[in-house]
């Protein structure tokens, strides 16, 4: 959905489905409105969702990636999650360690919203349309930390 949006620089914790995967071959692009290959052009393997399942594990570099940028941010906004799946429920904790206003964005209140220094209890398409997130990242000098 990102990219679809023009977003750039994303980091993909769990995958994508607009990627497929043979436990052989690797990951091929399949970007369309449904899949163009279910099996891989190589072997004639099923081909899976590029996505990590309950029960996989996490890729490295992708986790590594994720920990640098919350570690830099300057504003941390979780948005509709229920802070409980690991390890992306720990960004939170990392981003207010390393000084990073952190705003929870969520009907409900979580296991971690004591971490936030500001809870938001709307649901996103309202929150988000109300909050002042500019005037916040002006205020901070900017939208990451340099080295």
């Amino acid at each position: 959905m990102h990219q679809r949006a023009g977003s750039r620089n994303v980091i993909e914790l769990h995958g994508s489905m607009w990627r497929m995967r043979c436990q052989t071959h690797g990951v091929f692009e399949d970007m369309g409105e449904t899949y163009r290959h279910h099996t891989c052009p190589h072997c004639n393997a099923w081909l899976r969702p590029d996505i990590t399942w309950f029960g996989d594990a996490m890729n490295d570099q992708v986790m590594k990636a994720a920990d640098d940028v919350v570690s830099r941010c300057d504003l941390f906004v979780a948005i509709g999650t229920s802070a409980i799946v690991w390890p992306a429920a720990g960004f939170p904790e990392l981003a207010r360690d390393y000084g990073a206003w952190c705003v929870e964005i969520n009907p409900e209140a979580t296991e971690l919203s004591s971490l936030y220094h500001e809870t938001i209890r709307l649901p996103a398409s309202e929150a988000l349309r109300q909050h002042p997130f500019t005037t916040i990242l002006h205020t901070l000098g900017g939208t990451t930390k340099q080295d």
